[in-house]
């Protein structure tokens, strides 16, 4: 959805047909600074033609299920190329909903890799990216 060279231009529609209305985001970048918003405020930054290629790439993903309920978390990387080495980690927090014959984000939470490493249960066996930062 995000992910693309440069001049790629992000499409805020598919992105929000994802979304239920009034969707929450919440951030905790690599320093820790806490952000809450609406996914139009998350789309702002996005609108122009990226000046540099961006990749976001899932390396995992654990999804527990409830009925109508679901909870995903999704371990991902973010490079400048798809070939490139990945310059920050991290995990997402998506909450879902099944309603109307399909699945809705209702909010998505993320968290940066910092000094705080993530767990081994969300980073997948034999990684490159485990193996290259130590961490398990």
């Amino acid at each position: 959805m995000i992910s693309g060279s440069k001049g790629f231009k992000y499409n805020p529609d598919s992105d929000q047909f994802l979304h239920a209305p009034n969707a929450i985001i919440t951030r905790f970048n690599e320093t820790g600074e806490f952000q809450r918003h609406t996914l139009s405020e998350e789309q702002k930054p996005l609108e122009q033609p990226y000046a540099e290629g961006f990749y976001e790439v899932e390396t995992n993903r654990v999804v527990e299920r409830y009925g109508n309920l679901a909870h995903v978390w999704s371990t991902y990387e973010m490079k400048a190329s798809p070939d490139s080495k990945a310059f920050m980690r991290g995990i997402n927090s998506i909450s879902l909903y099944f309603k109307d014959n399909r699945w809705w984000i209702a909010s998505w939470g993320t968290q940066y890799e910092g000094k705080e490493k993530i767990p081994a249960k969300y980073l997948p066996e034999n990684h490159l990216s485990n193996k290259a930062s130590g961490t398990t």
